[in-house]
């Protein structure tokens, strides 16, 4: 049973991470046309990143994850 949690919570966490790097992108590039609608410039100065603290949860999450498939349940024969 953990090994299927562990499972799920890697799959959940990876799906996380593509929709919130999708979701940055969209938003990135709304941003970028709205200020060249503006300005006329193709360039903006702001990060087009997630921020840190979004990887090292997500690493966590897949760290926790892998634990959970590596381990073996004590009432497994």
């Amino acid at each position: 049973m953990k090994k299927l949690l562990g499972v799920f919570i890697v799959v959940q966490a990876i799906l996380t991470g593509l929709i919130l790097y999708g979701l940055n992108s969209i938003s990135n590039s709304i941003l970028i046309s709205a200020v060249h609608q503006k300005t006329s410039v193709n360039t903006i100065a702001w990060s087009d990143n997630l921020d840190t603290s979004t990887y090292l949860i997500l690493v966590a999450i897949l760290i926790v994850g892998a634990y959970l498939i590596v381990t073996k349940d004590k009432n497994s024969r």
